[in-house]
């Protein structure tokens, strides 16, 4: 498994234990996904290459999460759905 493999799996786990904290309907950035402890300790690069693996991750449907139209500020927004966590 190279390191982006392992980041990306890494990264996967922590999502989906986030997730089962928050309100299933509701309507998230991925910045609000991660938390402000995660994403205030990246980098914006870093930023930018998270965003692109959730988006990843939903359209493979690993993660319960249904891609919106983006908001004012082009940032993508997810909605949480009601399927059970993986």
């Amino acid at each position: 498994m190279t390191d982006k493999e392992a980041f990306a799996k890494q990264f996967q786990e922590y999502l989906l234990e986030r997730l089962t904290a928050l309100h299933v309907g509701a309507q998230y950035s991925a910045k609000t996904l991660c938390g402000p402890d995660f994403w205030g300790s990246i980098s914006p690069n870093e930023c930018k290459r998270i965003g692109r693996l959730i988006a990843k991750l939903v359209d493979q449907e690993i993660l319960p999460l249904h891609k919106l139209q983006n908001a004012s500020n082009n940032s993508a927004q997810y909605e949480l759905l009601a399927q059970q966590l993986r």
